[in-house]
């Protein structure tokens, strides 16, 4: 029994001594610097894109750095030196199945100018140092595919000269008076688009996502350029429908001017003719007027006349009735002594009397008559010489 636990103490020790060595030899192993290089892209659009470079210096010790470079060949030579950064918290890096923990990296951007060719270019990215007595070297070299910028500048061209178009034929239409609304809203709704897709192109080097935004926003302004130009089209279709009745109402107004022109014409002709037909008949009136003034001197004289004839008649009537008055009171007188003779007498003076005052009534009709008469005459010449 004592031999068997004698024998299984050195079968320990000589366990414990091979783990021992294979945790020193693991830990030595594990502190030998080691550097993780990565890129974010192997695809890049020339001009606009740059590539990301990142080498990982996995170490517990902070390293120095001899050589830290990543160079671009494309037709042109581009290199850029990879700075040494620590970073204030440590970040894990994945090899193979392993996983490292580092707060020491070296980074950079490599820009890929428009001068570069299109096709494959060679990137190389050397890192070189040490830390402590232990140094590190890594060189990996990439294959980048370099883009044509051109299309984007096309695609960003074209959705502009789109943008410019639109919005010459939204304030043509504005102007217009057109309801235009809904365009508007696609036109502001496009120039934010826009803004977004430059600021991915030249800011965030997201030129896919840009270029994407670019023929999105050409294929809606096109669709929006469409819908003013039929608006446009609608209204140049009212406007020249406007114009031909304008033509038509200019034609009429035309003819009407050519009407009132032979109107004016014949009234000229037609003025002429009654200004000389008035001449005519003013003379003709003058000449009648002058008559009938001399007529209306002559019928005035002439009632005049036989006014005194009628009042010079009327006297002598006056008279011979007071004469015969006179007479016959005296006979009265002188017979009134025989009572027989006088009945008689005084009937026949009563009868003469009657014949006498019926005579006196009847010439003082007739005077009458004839002042009405020569006033009617008066009247109607009076009358005919006015009109």
């Amino acid at each position: 029994m004592l031999s068997l636990r004698s024998m299984r103490i050195p079968v320990v020790f000589v366990l414990v001594s091979l783990i021992m060595l294979a945790s020193h030899a693991l830990a030595q192993e594990t502190e030998k610097p080691m550097v993780v290089i990565e890129i974010d892209k192997t695809t890049v659009y020339r001009g606009y894109q740059s590539i990301e470079v990142k080498a990982y210096i996995i170490t517990d010790g902070r390293p120095s750095l001899e050589k830290a470079v990543a160079t671009l060949n494309a037709g042109v030579k581009v290199e850029v030196e990879l700075p040494l950064v620590r970073l204030a918290a440590p970040v894990e890096v994945t090899v193979g199945n392993e996983t490292y923990t580092t707060r020491y990296i070296a980074l950079a951007k490599v820009p890929v100018p428009a001068a570069v060719s299109v096709g494959i270019a060679k990137l190389t990215v050397t890192v070189e140092g040490s830390v402590g007595n232990e140094t590190f070297s890594k060189t990996e070299t990439y294959d980048i595919r370099v883009l044509n910028q051109r299309p984007v500048e096309d695609a960003r061209f074209t959705a502009y000269l789109a943008l410019e178009r639109a919005m010459s034929l939204l304030y043509t239409a504005q102007a217009l008076g057109i309801d235009v609304s809904e365009e508007a809203q696609a036109v502001t709704e496009a120039e934010n688009a826009l803004r977004m897709a430059d600021d991915n192109l030249f800011v965030r080097e997201m030129v896919e996502d840009a270029l994407k935004t670019y023929e999105d926003v050409s294929a809606s302004l096109e669709r929006t350029i469409s819908s003013i130009v039929v608006k446009l089209s609608g209204f140049a279709a009212e406007m020249e429908e406007l114009a031909t009745r304008i033509r038509a109402i200019e034609k009429s107004v035309s003819a009407l001017e050519e009407s009132t022109k032979s109107l004016a014409s014949e009234l000229e002709t037609l003025s002429r003719d009654i200004g000389e037909s008035l001449n005519t008949l003013r003379e003709g009136l003058a000449n009648y007027g002058s008559t009938l003034s001399r007529l209306s001197k002559s019928v005035n004289d002439a009632i005049t006349s036989l006014a005194v004839q009628v009042n010079t008649l009327s006297d002598t009537v006056s008279k011979l009735s007071s004469d015969t008055n006179k007479a016959f009171d005296n006979l009265a007188k002188s017979i009134s002594e025989i009572d027989s003779k006088v009945n008689r007498i005084a009937e026949s003076q009563q009868a003469l009397v009657s014949t006498m005052g019926a005579l006196q009534n009847s010439i003082l009709a007739v005077a009458v008559i004839l002042l009405i008469i020569a006033a009617i005459y008066m009247i109607v010449f009076k009358r005919m010489a006015q009109g």
